[in-house]
C-alpha cells in the first residue's frame, strides 16, 4: 500500500449537464469509494444503507467504505467487482456534492467521452486513487468493524480479523 501518498481534497469540479446527458455512465460501472473523512459518524453512515463496507484482498485485508451497490441493498458487508451504485436516480447522484463520496468528488467528466473517457482529478492517477482511499483506512479497521458490529451484533470485531481466511467473511456477507 501507499500510505505515504497523501490524499487532498478535489477542487469542486460537478459538472451535472455533463453527466445528465451521458445518463451516470461512471455510476453505473463502479460504486464510490469513501475517505474516512467523509464521515462523522461510521455506524450513522452504515445504517443509512448508503454504505456497505467492501475489502481490498490484499496482505493484509483491508476493510473500506464505498456506496451501496444496487443489487446488493441490504449487505452489510459485499466485494464489489463493480456495479450501479444505489445512489444514482434517473436526476443523477441524490446526493449534494459535498457529501459524496471522495472519490466522486475526485472524479472530472468527459463533455466528449469518445475522444477522453472521464478521469480523476489532476493530480488523482485513477490507478492510484483506489489504493489511496484504502489505504486511508488502515487505521479505521478496529473502529469500522466495531460499527458494523453494533449494527449486527451477530459480528464479533475481535473474530472479523484484518486479514480473515475467506471463509470466515462469507457469514458476514450474506453468502
Amino acid at each position: 500500500m501507499t500510505a505515504w501518498l497523501a490524499l487532498t481534497e478535489p477542487a469542486p469540479n460537478e459538472h451535472p449537464d455533463i453527466c445528465t446527458e451521458c445518463g451516470g455512465e461512471c455510476c453505473k460501472q463502479d460504486p464510490g469509494l469513501c475517505h474516512p473523512a467523509d464521515f462523522k459518524d461510521l455506524e450513522a453512515a452504515l445504517r443509512s444503507g448508503d454504505y456497505q463496507i467492501d475489502w481490498w484482498d490484499g496482505d493484509p485485508r483491508i476493510y473500506y467504505m464505498r456506496s451501496t451497490v444496487r443489487n446488493a441493498i441490504g449487505s452489510l458487508f459485499h466485494g464489489a467487482w463493480g456495479g450501479k451504485c444505489a445512489l444514482l436516480t434517473d436526476g443523477g447522484c441524490r446526493l449534494a456534492w459535498s457529501d459524496r463520496p471522495f472519490a466522486c468528488r475526485a472524479l472530472v467528466p468527459s463533455a466528449n467521452r469518445l475522444m477522453r473517457p472521464c478521469r480523476t482529478a489532476e493530480g488523482l492517477d485513477g490507478l492510484g486513487l483506489k489504493e489511496r482511499l484504502v489505504d486511508a483506512w488502515r487505521p479505521m479497521q478496529k473502529a469500522l468493524l466495531a460499527a458494523a458490529a453494533r449494527i449486527k451484533p451477530d459480528i464479533d470485531p475481535e473474530e472479523v480479523q484484518v486479514d480473515p481466511a475467506p471463509d470466515d467473511i462469507g457469514r458476514y456477507c450474506g453468502r
